[in-house]
């Protein structure tokens, strides 16, 4: 990308000053300034402000060449820049869509874990249920029971929900010998 600044400077110094005064304002904010005849040479402008902004800096190449024009009342100075991203802004945008990919990659794993603790959850239930319908005192086996306490504890667990009607009717058949 290129672009300019211009700016007028009414003023009857010498240009040969103002040159001076250019390159010694742009060498306090730059890596680098070279005088090439009536042309001052400037990269990497607004380097050696902050180290923030130096290494801001980093992620773009600037190249600007100023020039000192005559004009009625003064001078006329003129910055061509060319500015553009540097190898390190494409290694820092390639560095963030992988840390973007794996930030995304994260989200599938967070619902991955949310569904493993769904299905403990569910397992654990189960297993509850099962233990709950055999661990019953009588339940399961007739020893030491009447038929009408295993049927009335069967049906106790039924109305609280640790067995389904499926299972209440089985087992109720096999307490009845059906």
């Amino acid at each position: 990308m290129r672009f300019e600044v211009s700016e007028r400077i009414r003023s009857k110094i010498p240009q040969e000053d103002l040159l001076v005064f250019l390159e010694e304002e742009f060498k306090e904010v730059s890596r680098s300034v070279q005088r090439v005849d009536q042309t001052i040479e400037v990269k990497s402008i607004g380097t050696k402000s902050l180290w923030a902004a130096e290494r801001v800096s980093d992620l773009r190449v600037d190249s600007t060449s100023i020039t000192v024009r005559n004009a009625s009342d003064g001078w006329f100075v003129v910055a061509n820049v060319e500015y553009r991203p540097s190898k390190t802004l494409w290694v820092f945008v390639a560095l963030m869509g992988l840390f973007l990919a794996l930030v995304g990659a994260v989200i599938p794993v967070v619902i991955y874990d949310i569904q493993k603790g769904f299905v403990q959850r569910t397992i654990t239930k189960r297993f509850e249920r099962v233990k709950n319908k055999f661990e019953q005192p009588g339940i399961g086996s007739i020893g030491g029971s009447s038929g009408i306490e295993d049927l009335e504890k069967l049906v106790g667990l039924k109305e609280k929900g640790f067995i389904t009607d499926a299972e209440f009717e089985g087992k109720k058949k096999q307490l009845l010998g059906l």
